[in-house]
């Protein structure tokens, strides 16, 4: 309602050859219900301007509205300009928030797509309280853009190649080694978390000590951590539309 009468105003304007924006009208609730539904101050904001008297542009302003869910308009004090809205119009309002639901307010589609990617965590661990931020965040904002009419894709971007997962690689191993009865020989910048341990007992259980293919320690890494990732969003209640992988984009090794 707040929208309906900044534009009913700015069009009372150009009918007196006065240009404003909508930002420069300001509407607000009275605190008391006695002086109307809605009010505005534009006349005595326009007063200093047109060197006119603010309850003279106030009248000026009340001439030339005509509306139908406006049952009268008065002026106050100054030159504050009192919106009484005819109840018959909220109450169909109401019915119609009623009727919609959860839907009241969605805009219609405007045929734009968006593609949003957050969370992104590296598959190399498990998500800690920053990238439930990154997930609510990101959630909140995909809702929003939705309710909007924008077409929203929700991406998480699996960064399974590169450094971290050679790491990654030889972390496990290490900690497979161990579990051999080895020397672990973790690397100088090795994942030192219990979930990696739990990959390399996945990894022993299966394998025992005959695992002779170092590329299981990479697959067996990412497949376990990533499905933790993915349980744990879900049960936060966020999930997304496509899992993006760089390897499946660009090509392993490239």
């Amino acid at each position: 309602m707040k929208e309906l009468l900044k534009k009913i105003i700015i069009e009372a304007l150009k009918t007196n050859n006065i240009n404003k924006t909508i930002d420069d009208i300001s509407i607000e609730i009275p605190k008391d219900s006695i002086n109307g539904d809605y009010s505005t101050n534009i006349a005595m904001q326009l007063s200093k301007e047109l060197k006119i008297f603010p309850r003279d542009i106030a009248s000026q302003i009340i001439m030339s509205i005509k509306d139908n869910n406006i049952d009268k308009i008065e002026i106050a004090g100054p030159g504050f300009i009192n919106f009484f809205i005819k109840k018959d119009y909220l109450l169909e309002n109401i019915d119609k928030v009623l009727q919609l639901g959860d839907n009241y307010g969605k805009l219609a589609s405007k045929n734009h797509k968006v593609n949003v990617e957050y969370v992104s965590a590296n598959p190399t661990g498990t998500l800690h309280l920053g990238h439930a931020r990154g997930a609510s965040f990101g959630d909140s904002l995909t809702r929003i853009l939705a309710f909007a009419g924008f077409d929203v894709t929700r991406e998480y971007y699996i960064n399974d190649a590169g450094n971290q997962i050679g790491n990654l690689t030889k972390s496990i191993e290490a900690r497979y080694r161990g579990l051999c009865g080895l020397e672990e020989n973790m690397p100088e910048d090795g994942y030192y978390g219990k979930e990696v341990i739990e990959v390399a007992k996945d990894i022993y259980n299966e394998y025992g000590n005959n695992l002779d293919d170092k590329n299981v320690y990479t697959k067996k890494g990412l497949e376990l951590l990533l499905s933790k990732i993915k349980k744990d969003l879900k049960d936060f209640g966020v999930e997304f539309d496509i899992w993006s992988s760089e390897q499946a984009l660009y090509g392993s090794g490239k």
